[in-house]
C-alpha cells in the first residue's frame, strides 16, 4: 500500500481490529454488563460478545476490502505491471520470465480472493447472521425449531471467524510473494503453504455451503450423519461432564440414540 497518511492509518487499523477482538472476546465475562437478571450468561453472550466479535468480523473486513482494492489499482498502474509493487533481487539482467510472471498472477489471485472473502463475510453477517440472531432466543431451546435455529446461528458464527481465518491466510501468502524477490527459491516454501492452506479453507466452504440449507443438512453441519453420536464425541462430552461434576458420564450406549429433528417446518418463515 503507497505510503502516506491514509495508508498509514488504515494498517494501523487493519491490526487493532482484529486485536481488539481476540483479546476482548475471552476477558468478555469482566467486561460484559448484565442486562437479564434471570440469565445473565445469555446476555453477556447475546450483545457483548457480538459487539466485541464485530470489530473482527465486520470491521477487518471492510479494512481488508479497501486495503485490496488499493493493492489492485497500484499494481495495475504500474508498468509493467507490479514490477515496482513485487520488488525483485536480480541485480543483473531480469528474473526467469516464466517465474516473474507466477509470481505476478499468484499476488493478483491472493488478493483479489482476500477482497472476495471479505465480502463474503459482510454478506453473510448482514444477511443470515444478523436475521437469525433476531430470532434466536440464546437461553435455551425448548423445541426442534429452536434447536435448528441454534445450529444455524452457531454454523455460521464458526463460518465467519473461519472467513477471516482464511482471509489473513491468503494476506500472508501475497506478502510472501511482495517479500521473495522474485526469486525461484521463494515458490519452494510459498507453493506448499498455498497447497495446505486449500484443505481447511476447502472444509470451511463445504461447511458454508451446507449451513445454507441447514433444514436439510443440519445433521452435516454437526457431523451426526444419520443422527448418530460418535465414540469421539461420547468421550468428549463425558469429559466436560467430569470436569463439571466428577463421576458423572454419559453411557456408550447413549450413542444408539438418534438426534433428528422432526418439527422443523416453517423454522425460518418460509
Amino acid at each position: 500500500m503507497q505510503s502516506n497518511h491514509f495508508g498509514c492509518f488504515i494498517n494501523v487499523a487493519r491490526v487493532v481490529c482484529p486485536v481488539i477482538a481476540a483479546f476482548c472476546i475471552p476477558k468478555i465475562r469482566s467486561l460484559g454488563v448484565v442486562t437479564q437478571l434471570l440469565y445473565p450468561s445469555a446476555s453477556i453472550e447475546m450483545h457483548d460478545n457480538c459487539f466485541v466479535a464485530a470489530f473482527g468480523w465486520i470491521g477487518a473486513s471492510i479494512l481488508e476490502l479497501i486495503s485490496s482494492i488499493i493493492n489492485l489499482v497500484s499494481f495495475f498502474r504500474q508498468q509493467p505491471w507490479g514490477d515496482k509493487f513485487i520488488p525483485s533481487e536480480y541485480e543483473m539482467g531480469k528474473p526467469i520470465g516464466w517465474v516473474d510472471t507466477l509470481y505476478k498472477s499468484l499476488w493478483v489471485r491472493f488478493t483479489f480472493a482476500r477482497g472476495v472473502l471479505s465480502i463474503s463475510t459482510l454478506y453473510i453477517f448482514q444477511f443470515l447472521f444478523r436475521p437469525i440472531m433476531s430470532i434466536t432466543t440464546g437461553i435455551g431451546a425448548v423445541n426442534d425449531c429452536e434447536v435448528l435455529r441454534n445450529i444455524k446461528s452457531i454454523a455460521l458464527e464458526w463460518n465467519m471467524t473461519g472467513l477471516m481465518g482464511s482471509l489473513y491466510i491468503l494476506l500472508t501468502l501475497s506478502q510472501l510473494c511482495e517479500s521473495s524477490g522474485r526469486r525461484l527459491s521463494g515458490l519452494f516454501y510459498i507453493l506448499p503453504i498455498m497447497v495446505l492452506s486449500c484443505i481447511p479453507i476447502g472444509t470451511l466452504l463445504s461447511n458454508l455451503f451446507l449451513s445454507f440449507n441447514i433444514e436439510e443438512n443440519y445433521l452435516d453441519v454437526v457431523n451426526m450423519p444419520g443422527g448418530k453420536m460418535s465414540k469421539s464425541m461420547i468421550d468428549t462430552m463425558n469429559t466436560f461432564l467430569d470436569k463439571a461434576e466428577p463421576g458423572n458420564s454419559i453411557e456408550l450406549g447413549y450413542s444408539e440414540c438418534t438426534a433428528k429433528l422432526e418439527f422443523i417446518e416453517g423454522c425460518f418463515g418460509h
